[in-house]
């Protein structure tokens, strides 16, 4: 019996570095603005073993990519926020184009601390003229899941007296 296998694996960071302005639309409804940078580095491998013999490939890349998005906070009760975040970036820049996409609410469990659950969804298309075998080296991914975290919040809160009663002395 003739047979071909391949065995793909894939690591993959992200990170990102965002920074924008909020605008308090009441005391429900909050909109963030932002605009950054999103770091993501790719390492594709693994081996095909053919009729004949063995192949391992393994390809990495790194890359910068411009982002812009907005973040809308939704308060139904003051410490339960519903949070949905979306962004572009590529541009050419890095990947060609990229986007993500997360929905999560939680509870407020202190004045500088959230525990969130939500679904994320990322894409890219990326694609470098040179590699390691001098070809071009590609990637258009999607990727979904759930997410279950823990957001600090940068100043406190404590100072918006609908979310945490000032504690008396």
């Amino acid at each position: 019996m003739n047979e071909v296998t391949i065995q793909p694996d894939m690591k993959m960071n992200i990170f990102e570095l965002i920074a924008g302005a909020r605008f308090r639309i009441n005391n429900q409804f909050i909109i963030d603005p932002f605009a950054g940078f999103r770091y993501s580095s790719y390492q594709v491998y693994g081996s095909v073993d053919g009729l004949i013999n063995e192949t391992s490939f393994d390809e990495k890349s790194d890359f910068w990519d411009p982002v812009l998005g907005v973040q809308m906070h939704y308060y139904p009760h003051p410490k339960v926020p519903i949070l949905f975040k979306t962004d572009i970036g590529g541009f050419g820049a890095g990947s060609e184009f990229s986007w993500a996409a997360s929905i999560n609410s939680g509870y407020s469990i202190s004045p500088s601390l959230d525990l969130l659950a939500g679904f994320s969804a990322y894409g890219s298309n990326y694609e470098n003229e040179v590699s390691a075998r001098d070809k071009n080296v590609g990637l258009d991914i999607v990727m979904y899941g759930f997410d279950l975290g823990l957001k600090y919040h940068i100043p406190k809160r404590y100072r918006d007296p609908s979310i945490f009663k000032k504690e008396k002395k």
